[in-house]
This record gives structure tokens, C-alpha cells and sequence, in this order.
């Protein structure tokens, strides 16, 4: 057997050089770590990283106005879309309810705004002979468009022929008002688009005309031939 160190030696010499090796390497992280104003810097350049920019905040808000105002638009469209087909159903519904009056009495039926419940000519006989209505459940001396406007009979000679007619008027006034009400104006591009739906999609020409371009129509309002 060699000689050397004894066992006891060696065991104290590496735990000598264990305890310098911990020293230095605690030694060396305490350095590593800031202090007093450099350790608050850090920290601070650390919020900050962790949030947005000024300009990044613009961008996305940038970015959610055009989003909304894109859905905005989109949900106005279709909105305006309901209103013109649901003011088209309603014309219908009221010619045919015109027609029956027509073919029970052979007269033609008149309920502008001046009309009521009592005098409507669609819920109430009022002496006419051959009359066997109601011919609409709700009447239409009360009847509204999707603007508010009444949705009005009348009885003149809209295309300047020498006879009268039975026309359709959606009305800007509302029901039991007057001419000065203009509540119920309905916009010249739903006037088209109605115009399209049941006619010819010109004001100034066909069965259906309005915003003042023929059969004696006002500005917002469109005037619609059905009988003769």
C-alpha cells in the first residue's frame, strides 16, 4: 500500500475547497443583483415592457372604430332593408283588401289622415251598398309605415287622365294629424327601393312615384296607382 495523506486529510481538503467554491459563487450572485437605484431602474424598465405604447394604443383603437363603424353600417343596411320589405308587404296587403271593397261595392275607398276608426271605409259599412267587410282585420285609419307615416287611401286622378283612381299614399304624416307633421318622412333611397320592390324602382315614372316627381307626391313621400 502507498503511502500518503492519511484518509482524514483528504476529507478535510475537499471540504475546504467545497466551502471556497460556495463562497464564490454566492459571492458572484450577490453581485449579479442591482442595488439601491440601479434595482428600482430595473424594475421600472420591466413595468414598462410589459405594457403598450402610446402608439400601439392609438392602433387599436384606431382599429375598433373601423370595426364598429363597419358593423354600424352594416347593421343600418339591414335595418333599412326590413323596413322596405315589411312597407312592401303592407302595400300589398292593402290592395288586396282595396280590391275585395272594390269588386263588393264597386266604389273605391278613401281613409286619409282625417279618417277614424268610425269612418274607416275597410271596418265599416257607412251605408254603402253590397258591403260585406271587414276587409282589414286592423282597418287602415290607423295604419303606419315602417317611418311612422300613415299609409293612407285615396281617391283623385294622380295620372291627369280625367278619371279617378285609387291610390296608396305612405304618407309623411302621421296618422290623425295634417299636411305639417312630416314625422314619418321616409328616405328618397327607401322610396326607391319600395319603388323597386312594387314597380318599376323610378320615381318619376310607372304605378308608383314619389319625393314630388309625379302624381301630385310631396318630398318624402310616394304615392302608388292600383285602381283603375
Amino acid at each position: 500500500m502507498k503511502s500518503g495523506a492519511p484518509h482524514g486529510l483528504l476529507i478535510e481538503g475537499d471540504r475546504e475547497r467545497g466551502e471556497e467554491a460556495l463562497e464564490y459563487q454566492v459571492t458572484s450572485s450577490i453581485e449579479r443583483v442591482p442595488r439601491g437605484e440601479d434595482w428600482r431602474g430595473c424594475m421600472k424598465k420591466k413595468a414598462r415592457g410589459a405594457g403598450f405604447t402610446l402608439i400601439e394604443l392609438l392602433v387599436v383603437i384606431a382599429i375598433v372604430a373601423l370595426l364598429s363603424s363597419v358593423v354600424f353600417a352594416s347593421v343600418n343596411t339591414a335595418r333599412q332593408k326590413a323596413r322596405v320589405a315589411q312597407t312592401a308587404a303592407q302595400v300589398r296587403e292593402l290592395y288586396k283588401a282595396t280590391q275585395m271593397y272594390l269588386n263588393d261595392t264597386n266604389h273605391l275607398p278613401r281613409c286619409r289622415l282625417d279618417c277614424t276608426q268610425a269612418t274607416d271605409p275597410l271596418l265599416n259599412a257607412n251605408g254603402v251598398v253590397g258591403w260585406s267587410g271587414p276587409y282589414l282585420s286592423s282597418g287602415v285609419w290607423n295604419m303606419k309605415h315602417q317611418w311612422g307615416g300613415h299609409i293612407g287611401l285615396g281617391v283623385f286622378d294622380a295620372d291627369e287622365d280625367g278619371t279617378e283612381d285609387a291610390v296608396i299614399v305612405l304618407d309623411d304624416d302621421a296618422p290623425g294629424t295634417n299636411s305639417a307633421d312630416n314625422s314619418g318622412a321616409i328616405p328618397v333611397d327607401a322610396l326607391a327601393a319600395i319603388d323597386a320592390l312594387l314597380d318599376d324602382g323610378n320615381l318619376a315614372t310607372g304605378n308608383a312615384r314619389g319625393n314630388g316627381q309625379g302624381f301630385f307626391s310631396a318630398a318624402d313621400e310616394l304615392v302608388i296607382k292600383i285602381l283603375p
